[in-house]
């Protein structure tokens, strides 16, 4: 990485080569276990899990075309929980054929009974199952069926 040396006012200094920024840039770019928040926020398909955040409704384009309100697709809502931190799911047996899944910021909550308690704005803990998306109605690549929800 070091094209030269010259001796300068009180020793030697080191020029650096072109490449060095770009060489810098790429060791930071490397994922370190000990640096990364997703690396402890990993979960194995299919895993029970508690996950924080903030319940959030969302409105998204559904039949005939799942493209556009505005255009005449139906208005459909669902609910999510806006994660506290961004979460990763991973195929630990890999005769399932669930994908592996980073920086999952919100989860689509599937939420049968607890819909009355998951109101848009509460902060919450949900426990539950993750399900992975197979249908247009499913909004995220996992949704979570829940289980419990608590404040």
């Amino acid at each position: 990485m070091i094209e030269g040396k010259r001796r300068g006012r009180g020793g030697i200094f080191v020029r650096p080569s072109r490449w060095l920024p770009a060489a810098l840039l790429a060791g930071a770019m490397v994922p370190l276990p000990f640096a990364s928040p997703a690396a402890s926020a990993c979960h194995d398909w299919p895993a029970h899990v508690t996950l924080s955040g903030v319940i959030a409704e969302r409105m998204f384009p559904g039949p005939p075309n799942w493209e556009s309100i505005h255009d005449g697709d139906a208005a459909l809502t669902a609910i999510f929980l806006d994660l506290d931190a961004p979460i990763c799911l991973r195929n630990g047996d890999r005769e399932l054929d669930q994908e592996d899944i980073d920086g999952l910021a919100a989860i689509h909550l599937v939420p049968g009974d607890f819909a009355p308690m998951l109101r848009a704005g509460l902060r919450v803990q949900v426990s539950g199952t993750f399900m992975e998306s197979h249908t247009g109605y499913h909004q995220t690549p996992a949704l979570l069926v829940v289980g419990s929800v608590s404040r």
